[in-house]
């Protein structure tokens, strides 16, 4: 065996050592956040295992929604989230009429008053509660809810 072949063998070698060295810091660099989660009592929601709790546990077959609506005669509209909270965010406006709605009447009062002076159409606007049908209504948005409880309702402002 010449000094060539000796180094050829001896630089795989090396190279196959990196490689493994390489291979095992991935291995670990995946499983140590795992391993983490595991063995903590409670783990926390962080990079890269998300255990972010509306995943956590089955909500059933009833969804209980708070919401805004105007209500004009017989037709009952949802409301956008720009005039809800004057935002284009749909889980800032939900969070917005959920706190209203937690804080009792008065709060939902105010909100259905703020809501009342963006909407410039004739109607009554109406902070309520709607349950629905999850099935019935992942399959068909227009679905009435199974029903609609109101917490607090004023004139919109045409």
């Amino acid at each position: 065996m010449g000094v060539a072949s000796t180094i050829a063998t001896v630089s795989v070698r090396i190279v196959s050592v990196r490689a493994t060295i390489v291979s095992a810091g991935f291995v670990a660099a995946v499983a140590l956040p795992g391993l983490r989660t595991l063995l903590q009592d409670e783990p926390g929601d962080g990079f890269p295992l998300s255990t972010y709790p509306m995943f956590d546990e089955d909500p059933g077959r009833v969804l209980e929604l708070p919401t805004v609506v105007l209500e004009t005669g017989e037709r009952v509209e949802h409301l956008s989230p720009r005039l809800i909270a004057g935002t284009d965010q749909v889980i800032q406006a939900w969070e917005a009429v959920k706190a209203a709605v937690a804080g009792g009447p008065a709060t939902a009062g105010a909100l259905c008053i703020e809501v009342a002076d963006r909407v410039h159409r004739p109607g009554e606007v109406a902070v309520v509660i709607e349950r629905h049908d999850v099935r019935d209504w992942s399959h068909h948005r227009d679905a009435t809810p199974l029903d609609r409880r109101t917490i607090a309702h004023c004139p919109a402002q045409p």
